[in-house]
């Protein structure tokens, strides 16, 4: 005889108050966590098989010119992104940066001599496009090869060096140029739909001119 009356659905059981309740841990609930899990998955997957926006925002550190000048600057993308695969896709991107190129003095970037004087640094702008495909999220991590091709310009086209009695060590040239290379993405993707885009990039044009460029921000991806 039970307590309760209607009697309980399958997966409750009837208190002596006569109240029906689920036992913790019950195969009810169980059903019930997975059933919403598979849920939330499906609905993720969802939006990442449909076509996205992406704006990013990145810092950028590049070495220029045999490695006697760096580029410090900023940069910021408009692209393209969708998986064509539940862990593969493509992406396109375009930008524009600005920043300063300094010479490298023997003692440390942008320092000022004993002499005071201070080694030279150049306005930098640079407009790219990158593509390339990706694999992931594995998880919520993605990487991938991309191509790139970038123009850059400066205010100055050579920047000198000095040491600590103030003479030139080298001069670094700079000229407005176009470049292309290769490189390898990564990210890690967050929040409930993986909007939110935490990406690092190295590139490189592969000459003495351009060896390595190192780029990391944020990014968020819209329908």
């Amino acid at each position: 005889m039970t307590a309760c009356n209607p009697v309980c659905e399958a997966g409750s059981v009837c208190t002596p108050e006569g109240l029906c309740v689920v036992p913790e841990d019950s195969p009810a609930q169980l059903e019930d966590a997975t059933r919403r899990s598979e849920a939330a998955k499906h609905e993720r997957l969802e939006y990442r098989m449909k076509p996205r926006m992406t704006v990013h925002g990145l810092i950028t550190v590049a070495s220029l010119a045999h490695g006697n000048a760096t580029l410090l600057g900023v940069a910021g993308t408009l692209g393209y992104r969708q998986n064509l695969a539940e862990t593969f896709g493509i992406q396109v991107r375009g930008g524009i940066g600005v920043g300063a190129a300094i010479a490298d003095s023997s003692s440390s970037s942008g320092s000022s001599s004993s002499t005071g004087h201070p080694d030279d640094s150049a306005a930098a702008l640079q407009v790219f496009g990158e593509c390339g495909p990706f694999f992931g999220p594995l998880g919520r991590f993605y990487m991938g090869p991309i191509a790139w091709v970038g123009y850059f310009s400066f205010s100055r086209n050579k920047v000198h060096g000095y040491d600590a009695y103030g003479d030139v060590v080298h001069t670094a040239s700079l000229p407005d140029v176009t470049r292309y290379g290769g490189g390898l993405d990564m990210g890690i993707l967050a929040l409930s739909h993986e909007q939110l885009d935490i990406n690092w990039r190295l590139k490189s044009a592969f000459n003495k001119e351009l060896p390595i460029i190192f780029e990391a921000g944020v990014g968020f991806h819209a329908m």
